[in-house]
């Protein structure tokens, strides 16, 4: 195959060609993921201002909440039930419920950043975390969250909480009496609390709320009722800032009765 360019008369094989053009394609891909991969990554880091494209995003995911009607407003209001661990002013105009597993690797990576919003936004926002063990992929995150609750009971849970997720490797039950005493707990009550499984039913009732409330996975979020699953592996930190900002300057993302 013989064409013209700039005057010249240039041979090409057909082999030679098509492998150009796959070489193009593939170019072609890979450009259009570095761009919204760094447009992304820029938007979340310059938090709390405004971001047309990170704002599209968001009102889509918002979208999808509303939209969803097998989750009803009294789903919506079980969401923060009374007695569950929380942080934050009661009437704040923003309540963030979050559903953890503390043997998910994702809510892992993902607590550092959030406890560090829970503290920086407490004087604005209510934190309620919610259970929600995956007993199928974590076998002992269930007597994980049992543990939690009982140093909760405490009043040294966030110490615990914190503790449980700088933990490496598989969980073991063995190994939480060790986190319970760096957390200050009294193990004598600890242990009580955690044989006579005091607070499996709530624990029940968080997995049943969020199965109604819409949570597939962990970590979940709702952000005054507006689901939020996951969080980016890049500046989880500025994620959240974005997002708590967001929803406290914007009432309209708050999720309509149906």
């Amino acid at each position: 195959m013989q064409v013209m360019l700039f005057g010249k008369t240039i041979a090409f094989r057909w082999r030679t060609l098509f492998l150009f053009l796959v070489i193009a394609f593939f170019a072609t891909i890979i450009g259009l993921f570095s761009y919204y991969f760094i447009r992304s990554f820029v938007a979340i880091r310059q938090s709390g201002s405004s971001h047309a494209w990170l704002d599209q995003r968001l009102d889509s995911s918002v979208s999808h909440a509303i939209a969803n009607t097998k989750v009803t407003p009294e789903n919506l209001k079980n969401l923060t039930r009374e007695g569950r661990p929380s942080l934050g002013p009661a009437d704040a105009k923003l309540t963030v419920v979050a559903f953890l597993d503390y043997g998910c690797p994702y809510c892992r990576r993902a607590a550092g950043p959030f406890r560090e919003t829970m503290v920086k936004y407490q004087d604005r926002v209510r934190f309620v975390i919610r259970d929600f063990p995956v007993e199928e992929l974590h076998p002992n995150a269930f007597q994980a969250a049992l543990a939690a609750r009982c140093a909760f009971a405490q009043g040294k849970g966030w110490a615990f909480h914190d503790q449980l997720f700088t933990q490496t490797g598989d969980l073991q039950p063995a190994d939480f009496p060790k986190v319970a005493t760096q957390a200050g707990v009294n193990l004598e009550t600890y242990q009580s609390c955690v044989d006579r499984q005091q607070f499996a039913s709530e624990i029940q009732q968080d997995l049943a709320d969020g199965l109604q409330a819409g949570v597939q996975g962990t970590p979940t979020y709702f952000f005054n009722g507006v689901r939020i699953q996951g969080v980016p592996e890049q500046d989880p930190q500025g994620y959240f800032d974005y997002l708590i900002n967001r929803f406290l300057t914007d009432a309209t993302t708050a999720p309509k009765t149906p």
